[in-house]
């Protein structure tokens, strides 16, 4: 008890400016020390794509993953989407060997601790939570790692809980204003990563649901959805001049065949992967009449077509290994990453177990509380509000998009700070209701009666 009280007045203490300083010195003296020791460690296959995105926009203004720059012409991007390239751009101008692109990273995962604050704070109404949950953010290694990527996923973690949170104001306050920023975030998520397409539908169910169809309901929806698809239009409109069709990336229907429907067919006919995939990648191109480089729309639902034909006739091993997927998706640690950014190092392998003992613990504490809080619901002892339920789906929604063989804590990284959420509302819900930091309990979370 004594240490209860203690941890409750050192967050009080402490202020959100103190948390965030916090979170932005552990950041950047990472950023600083893997910057002197191992360089290469910013940098992962996929960094390479979007750091050439870059490039190729300022020396030839063509939106192009090609390195050779000696092949003519470069050939036009359909995978990625454009708006992590967009704002690594103008680092080019200042360094053109990537090394100040964490940085960016740095200042938008800051604003992700913030944000979490404002979000727990919206909802409970109780500013030591609040400050809590951002203080959890500041030490959580997996985002810390991460800020020093040349990659999407930081940017995404904070553009996702940016659309959360103007969501939940949309739900207290529903009107024309919230719903064009909700949906406006939402469109800037999916112009981040394809796979931000998924927050739109449990949005727009969530909201008509919970205010009953009503027409300021309706006509918020109804502002949000052409929000959402208005961010991404100019960039379907490039696809359709450059491609001939309106689309955003057909990134998801390759992933769905080279890597589920490939490792369910490894899977079904004992045989590697590896040779599976190639299998599969030239089945899809025997019988075309076509360059699916110029046509890459078709050639993308070609694939798709085959790897769902490949996963329903082997449905039940796609669901056992499926379900796998799902589980490391919330439980895999981030060694693999961990030992990349430290490089060959003497200290590499101390380190690194350092870390992901100190990314289990942390995960313990979030999952088991949660975990807990479900439990009691099951049991009518505590009932969970809405926002809870949001989400949870959001979360198992996001797990569905795994990219089986090969799922880890980095496709986890997005979602973080909404599990991070979701534990203080559990906590702050599981909390004894004499607890003088309740005083808001019965605005979101009311005990059952026994």
């Amino acid at each position: 008890m004594a240490l209860v009280v203690k941890i409750k007045s050192g967050i009080h203490a402490i202020s959100i400016r103190k948390v965030l300083i916090i979170a932005f010195s552990i950041r950047i003296a990472w950023y600083l020390f893997i910057l002197f020791t191992n360089p290469g460690g910013f940098w992962l296959y996929d960094s390479n794509g979007y750091w050439n995105l870059a490039y190729n926009l300022k020396e030839y203004g063509i939106f192009s993953q090609t390195s050779d720059t000696y092949q003519e012409p470069l050939l036009p991007d359909y995978f990625r989407t454009p708006l992590y390239p967009f704002l690594i751009y103008p680092t080019l101008w200042v360094d053109m060997s990537g090394s100040t692109v964490p940085l960016i990273n740095i200042v938008f995962d800051c604003l992700t601790c913030w944000l979490i604050y404002k979000t727990v704070y919206l909802i409970v109404k109780n500013e030591n939570y609040a400050k809590a949950g951002s203080l959890v953010y500041a030490i959580h290694i997996p985002a810390v790692l991460f800020s020093s990527f040349v990659l999407t996923e930081t940017v995404f973690a904070f553009l996702i809980l940016l659309f959360v949170y103007l969501f939940f104001k949309c739900n207290l306050s529903p009107g024309w204003k919230n719903g064009l920023l909700c949906g406006f975030a939402g469109g800037l998520c999916v112009m981040c990563k394809p796979l931000g397409f998924v927050l739109i539908f449990p949005a727009i169910i969530f909201l008509l649901v919970r205010h009953k169809l009503t027409v300021k309901a309706l006509s918020t929806v109804c502002i949000m959805v052409l929000a959402f698809y208005a961010v991404q239009f100019p960039w379907m409109q490039r696809n359709k001049n450059t491609f001939g069709r309106y689309f955003n990336s057909v990134l998801g229907e390759h992933l769905i065949l080279g890597y589920h429907a490939a490792h369910v067919y490894a899977k079904a006919n004992h045989v590697n992967y590896f040779d599976a995939k190639e299998m599969l990648i030239n089945e899809c191109f025997q019988g075309i009449d076509y360059d699916p480089y110029k046509h890459p729309y078709e050639y993308a639902k070609r694939a798709e077509q085959k790897a769902y034909e490949v996963l329903w006739n082997n449905k039940f091993i796609f669901l056992r290994e499926h379900s796998k997927e799902c589980i490391k998706f919330f439980l895999q640690p981030m060694k693999m990453y961990t030992t990349h950014q430290l490089g060959k190092h003497a200290y590499t392998k101390f380190v690194t177990w350092c870390l992901v003992a100190l990314q289990v613990c942390i995960s313990f504490v979030l999952l088991s509380t949660i975990a807990f809080a479900l439990y009691r619901y099951l049991r009518r002892q505590l009932k969970l509000h809405w926002f809870t339920w949001f989400l949870l789906v959001l979360m198992l929604l996001f797990a569905q998009f795994n990219t089986m063989p090969y799922t880890d804590a980095r496709m986890r990284l997005p979602v973080d700070p909404l599990l991070i959420v979701l534990f203080v509302l559990v906590s702050f819900a599981l909390a004894p209701a004499k607890n003088t930091y309740n005083q808001q309990l019965k605005l979101l979370f009311t005990k059952r009666s026994a």
